[in-house]
């Protein structure tokens, strides 16, 4: 029998030296460093305080990603992520595409954007929730479920408008077809997810036509 537990810290050591983030729980001292970076971009950044709010107001079930000034980005991982295994490596994997773009862009305004434009953070949180329905796809072999999904994005969590819930619906429904067709969604985590499973873990791998 597969131990989640081991996946998900496999995945979280890896997946950290491949993006340089450091993932911690949320009673860890980056936490606090997290929520205090959040709060200072909500006073600086025009439009950010409504979604900065609502994601401190839902600390216990939301984990976040914000990039570090000496480089690489803290990944702090919410009490609802720690709970479970198959929900860690869920939220590991999507909290992840956050740290390939804060690897790619390299600098603050990464988080900037992500805070002040809804497009950009639609765009932004459906990829990362792509890798996310991925890793629990190949851990469970079942398909997300694309209202689900979508519901949780037009949350009060992201305040999206609906032209921007539109595009996120847009994308996950473009990478869940994706799935369906038996193909790894083109996303450079989700082939990194798998490349870490199969390398460590084949036999946690469920959809038979991407065991090795």
């Amino acid at each position: 029998m597969t131990d989640l537990h081991a996946v998900a810290a496999t995945l979280t050591r890896e997946l950290s030296a491949r993006y340089a983030s450091t993932v911690v729980g949320p009673d860890h001292l980056g936490a606090v460093i997290a929520r205090g970076l959040l709060r200072t971009l909500s006073a600086a950044i025009p439009g950010a305080a409504p979604v900065v709010d609502a994601l401190l107001a839902r600390a216990d079930r939301v984990s976040v990603t914000i990039p570090l000034l000496a480089g690489g980005c803290l990944v702090v991982l919410s009490p609802a992520a720690v709970a479970d295994p198959l929900g860690r490596c869920e939220v590991v994997a999507h909290e992840h595409q956050h740290a390939a773009v804060i690897a790619r862009d390299v600098d603050l305004d990464v988080i900037v954007d992500y805070l002040g434009s809804g497009e950009l953070r639609a765009l932004r949180e459906a990829e990362a929730y792509a890798v996310g329905m991925w890793a629990r796809y190949l851990l469970s072999g079942a398909l997300p479920d694309l209202a689900h999904e979508t519901a949780a994005l037009s949350s009060d969590t992201y305040h999206l408008a609906g032209a921007d819930v539109a595009t996120a619906r847009a994308t996950l429904e473009s990478h869940l077809d994706t799935m369906r067709a038996g193909a790894v969604p083109p996303l450079r985590v989700c082939r990194d997810v798998l490349e870490i499973l199969a390398a460590h873990h084949p036999e946690a791998i469920v959809p038979e036509e991407h065991r090795v």
